[in-house]
């Protein structure tokens, strides 16, 4: 039996075909991470409904009793509380090395929710040390914050809001 894992570094990178909530407007997404007693959360996503980018790393104390990383999805309101989009349960034992893979989210009820993109590996591995410095494009690199901006208009001209044909050159 393999030995249980001390820490990670837990990526939430991306979310797809999320499920909206909100009856008006665009849902306001953001995550909230779970392992034992620790807990961290993103960044508001505003308006990006159903395929926001995180980008957001965190580092994760797992104590020898946690079993799981719980991984849940809200839509943020400011009138009522936040409604659950969906959620995904990372089993600690399945971070032996590098994982960088869709896993499917369920709404309370049970039913699909969409996917969310987790990259995860164990505190003091090379192996996540060289899938950072391959992959981890944060919102803190120019180069993550090109490819933020990429996505992001590659889903406003899917949505049919594409602002690039106007005649002014921000950028």
């Amino acid at each position: 039996m393999a030995q249980q894992i001390t820490g990670a570094h837990l990526t939430v990178v991306e979310a797809r075909n999320l499920v909206d909530s909100d009856a008006f407007g665009k849902a306001d997404p953001y995550v909230v991470c779970t392992a034992g007693t620790w807990k961290k959360e993103t960044k508001v996503q505003k308006a990006t409904g159903a395929n926001p980018m995180f980008n957001e790393r965190f580092e994760v104390d797992i104590a020898a009793e946690v079993k799981e990383i719980v991984v849940e999805i809200y839509d943020k309101d400011h009138f009522r509380p936040d409604d659950l989009m969906g959620r995904v349960v990372l089993p600690v034992h399945e971070i032996t090395g590098t994982i960088d893979r869709w896993y499917q989210l369920y709404n309370k009820a049970g039913a699909p929710a969409g996917e969310l993109r987790l990259s995860a590996y164990p505190k003091g591995s090379i192996a996540g040390h060289i899938h950072d410095v391959t992959h981890g494009f944060g919102e803190h690199n120019p180069l993550g914050k090109l490819k933020q901006k990429l996505h992001k208009h590659k889903h406003q001209k899917a949505d049919g809001n594409d602002s690039s044909s106007s005649s002014s050159d921000e950028e």
